[in-house]
């Protein structure tokens, strides 16, 4: 994930998705290539907020890299970016 500030010397949070790295790696019977949504899985209540990951963007750290199989992520609280790029 490439992070694009709102303005040039931006540090702070907001301009990266928020994430929560999983006990284990996501799976789903089903075909080869079918898509795994988290709304499909029976999680209970809304995440711990002490496991919720908020990355700061600033010079030095303007890439945001995990896996999709064992992270989940969303937008953050309040968004403080021009763009978001997620390469796959």
């Amino acid at each position: 994930m490439l992070g694009f500030p709102p303005e040039s010397n931006w540090e702070g949070v907001g301009v990266f998705s928020h994430s929560a790295k999983l006990s284990h790696p996501l799976r789903q019977d089903g075909r080869e290539g079918d898509i795994i949504e988290w709304e499909s899985f029976k999680v209970g209540d809304e995440l711990p907020v002490e496991v919720i990951g908020r990355p700061v963007y600033s010079a030095g750290r303007e890439v945001m890299v995990y896996c999709d199989a064992t992270h989940i992520h969303s937008a953050p609280d309040a968004t403080s970016r021009e763009s978001v790029w997620r390469f796959m």
